[in-house]
């Protein structure tokens, strides 16, 4: 997975950290997020279950998210947090840490 930074438009910058996450910041404006914070980490789920799971976990934690069809990344599902670049930069790296330990398909195994 690349960490390049690519433009999404509006002065906006994306950096995926793995598969499923995606931090987008506004570098060279003030910040238009909610919340006052610097960036948007996006997660990508491809169920409204573990979506939902998710979701339950950052509001035990009063981290406040909003849940969404795909609308930045190609998952079905989106759940966007305000700023708590430390939640996504942990997340990446268990989600590249399982990546590593699935299986190959058979057909690149061989």
């Amino acid at each position: 997975m690349s960490s390049r930074f690519f433009s999404l438009g509006e002065g906006r910058v994306g950096q995926y950290l793995s598969d499923r996450v995606l931090v987008v910041r506004t570098p060279f404006r003030r910040s238009q997020f909610r919340f006052g914070a610097s960036e948007i980490c996006v997660f990508g789920f491809s169920d409204l279950r573990s979506a939902r799971r998710f979701t339950q976990s950052l509001a035990a934690r009063s981290i406040p998210f909003s849940l969404q069809a795909g609308e930045v990344m190609t998952w079905p599902l989106e759940v966007r947090v305000w700023g708590h670049l430390d939640l996504a930069k942990r997340l990446a790296g268990r989600d590249r840490l399982d990546a590593r330990q699935r299986p190959l398909p058979a057909s690149l195994a061989a």
